[in-house]
């Protein structure tokens, strides 16, 4: 092929980047940048937090397990709230994380300081199921 249908192709999403250039989203719609599929994580627990009130994340039963940098939070109740920048989060601010059934759960990837994460129910109550991964 020429450079230019090459150029093309890449263009138009029918080629894609090499593999460590790559971004994939999360059943959420969140861009994960250079997280491969077949990259190896290794489980380091499971908690589930019950939210009504503020709780922190480190609520979970048996706390944040040392060395975890990855943790795949669904919510199986009502709309909740987070935030993770050490301000209290409250049912009207925060990022928001939709309504999910334990039949179909809202999940998304989370990235970041767990000792400053926090959530809140906008309203009724929250389940939010939480693994942990390195």
């Amino acid at each position: 092929m020429t450079k230019n249908i090459l150029l093309a192709l890449i263009g138009l999403g029918l080629l894609g980047a090499p593999a460590s250039a790559q971004t994939y989203r999360d059943s959420g719609g969140t861009i994960i940048a250079a997280m491969r599929p077949t990259e190896l994580r290794f489980p380091l627990g499971y908690c589930q937090l019950s939210v009504t009130t503020a709780v922190q994340m480190s609520a979970c039963p048996g706390g944040i397990p040392a060395g975890a940098t990855w943790a795949m939070i669904c919510n199986e109740g009502s709309a909740a709230r987070w935030r993770d920048d050490g301000v209290a989060v409250t049912a009207n601010v925060g990022m928001p994380l939709a309504a999910g059934l334990a039949s179909a759960p809202v999940c998304f990837n989370y990235f970041a300081t767990f000792s400053t994460l926090q959530w809140i129910a906008q309203s009724g109550s929250s389940l939010l199921d939480i693994s942990f991964y390195k």
